[in-house]
C-alpha cells in the first residue's frame, strides 16, 4: 500500500501496517472478505480445520444478493459466515469498530471473543429473529492480528448481509465519529418535529387553508423516519421493539411522506397538478401503506422498488409543475421550487444509496431541513 492510499483488504486479509491512525484517522474494512454461503462456523472451525471447504470472496460493503457461489446466484434470504484477518501496527492504541446495521441478525467473534450479537442467528427461518441498529465496540484485545468471525441470518428482508462499511480505528476517534453521527439526527429530528408542530398549529387556527396541515404532517413523518434510518436510534433507546414493526413504521415514512408531499404542492398551486393526477399519486401511496400494514418484510421489501421508480416519475413531475408555477409568475412559486429541488435532489440520493449505487448516507431529513 501507498502511504495515505486508503488500504483494502485482499483475499481475507487487510494490512494495517503502515497505516496511522493517529495522522489518518479511522478506515473502513472495505474489500475482499472470506465468504461462506449457508455455512454457520465459529471460531473454533477455523482453529480446528486444516482444509476449510465453500471458501469464497465477497465484496464488502455490498449485500450478498448476486453473489457467485458454486455457479449459482445468492438470493436475498440466507445465512453466511464472513471472515477477516486485519494486520495491525505495533504499539497501537485502544481499538474500537464501529458496525453498521447489519441485515438482518448478526453474531461477531474478535480473536475467539463474542463481542457482539444482535437477533438471533439461524439457519431457518424459524429459529431466527431480526434485530439491527448501529454501535460501537470496544477490543479488549491489544494483539497486532485480528480475527473477525461475523455470522449473519436473514429470513426478513429482500436485502442480506454486510451492505453498509464498518469503520475500524482508535476508539477516541471512533466514539466521537459516532457520538457527532446522533447528535445530527437528533438535532434534525428535533427541529422537524418542532417544525411539524407549529404548522399544525397554524392550520388549527386556520383551517381554510390545507398547506399548513400537510406540510406539519410531513415534517412528523420525516422526523420520525430520521429515528429509523442510519443510526436507528429508535431501537437502541427501544430495543424492546421488534425489527418488523420499526421496519413496517419507516415504509411508511417513505410512503406517506411522498404522498403528503405532492398533496402539499398540490394544495399551493391546484392549478398545477390536476386533481386526478393528485388522486392517482395519493391512491399508490395509500395502497402500499396498506401493503405494509398486512404483509410482513419479506413481501413488501420486494416490492419497494416500484415505488422508488413512481416516486422518480412524481418528483420530476412535481418539479415541471413547480417550474411552469414560476413561469407564470405565482406568488411564493421560487421559494417553493428552490426548497423541493434540495429535497427532491436528496430524494434521489437516498433512493440509490438504499439501492446500493451511493455510499452517501440517508440525507432526505436534511434536504427537508434545508
Amino acid at each position: 500500500q501507498s502511504r495515505n492510499a486508503t488500504p483494502t483488504a485482499v483475499d481475507g486479509v487487510l494490512d494495517l501496517t503502515k497505516w496511522d491512525f493517529d495522522e489518518d484517522g479511522s478506515v473502513n474494512l472495505d474489500g475482499e472478505w472470506e465468504f461462506y454461503w449457508k455455512q454457520l462456523h465459529d471460531p473454533d472451525y477455523f482453529l480446528n480445520s486444516k482444509n476449510v471447504e465453500g471458501r469464497s470472496l465477497i465484496e464488502i460493503p455490498g449485500s450478498w444478493n448476486g453473489q457467485e457461489v458454486d455457479g449459482a446466484s445468492v438470493e436475498g434470504m440466507g445465512y453466511a459466515t464472513f471472515r477477516l484477518i486485519i494486520l495491525l501496527p505495533e504499539y497501537s492504541k485502544s481499538k474500537s469498530l464501529e458496525l453498521s446495521s447489519i441485515y438482518t441478525a448478526h453474531r461477531l467473534w474478535i480473536n475467539g471473543e463474542l463481542v457482539s450479537s444482535d437477533g438471533q442467528v439461524s439457519n431457518k427461518r424459524e429459529g431466527s429473529e431480526p434485530k439491527h441498529y448501529h454501535k460501537v465496540i470496544s477490543l479488549n484485545q491489544n494483539s497486532e492480528t485480528l480475527e473477525l468471525i461475523i455470522q449473519v441470518s436473514n429470513f426478513m428482508h429482500k436485502r442480506g448481509g454486510i451492505w453498509q462499511p464498518i469503520k475500524f480505528g482508535n476508539s477516541e476517534d471512533i466514539m466521537k465519529l459516532r457520538e457527532r453521527q446522533v447528535m445530527t439526527d437528533m438535532i434534525l429530528f428535533g427541529s422537524l418535529l418542532i417544525m411539524g408542530l407549529y404548522h399544525l398549529v397554524l392550520y388549527a387556527l386556520r383551517q381554510k387553508d390545507r398547506s399548513p396541515l400537510y406540510f406539519g404532517l410531513f415534517c412528523l413523518l420525516v422526523s420520525l423516519r430520521n429515528l429509523l434510518v442510519g443510526e436507528i436510534i429508535l431501537l437502541y433507546y427501544f430495543p424492546q421493539l421488534t425489527q418488523e414493526f420499526a421496519l413496517k413504521v419507516e415504509y411508511l415514512t417513505f410512503y406517506l411522506g411522498i404522498t403528503l408531499f405532492s398533496l402539499f404542492v398540490h394544495s399551493l398551486f391546484p392549478g398545477k397538478i390536476p386533481n386526478r393526477i393528485s388522486r392517482v399519486i395519493s391512491a399508490v401511496g395509500f395502497g402500499y401503506s396498506l401493503i405494509v400494514l398486512v404483509t410482513k418484510a419479506h413481501f413488501y421489501s420486494t416490492i419497494l422498488i416500484y415505488y422508488q421508480v413512481f416516486t422518480l416519475i412524481v418528483c420530476m413531475y412535481i418539479l415541471i409543475a413547480l417550474l411552469l408555477a414560476v413561469y407564470r409568475r405565482k406568488e411564493g412559486a421560487l421559494l417553493i421550487l428552490t426548497g423541493s429541488l434540495v429535497f427532491i435532489s436528496t430524494v434521489f440520493n437516498d433512493i440509490f444509496y438504499f439501492n446500493e449505487k451511493l455510499l452517501t448516507g440517508n440525507l432526505a431529513p436534511l434536504g427537508l431541513f434545508i
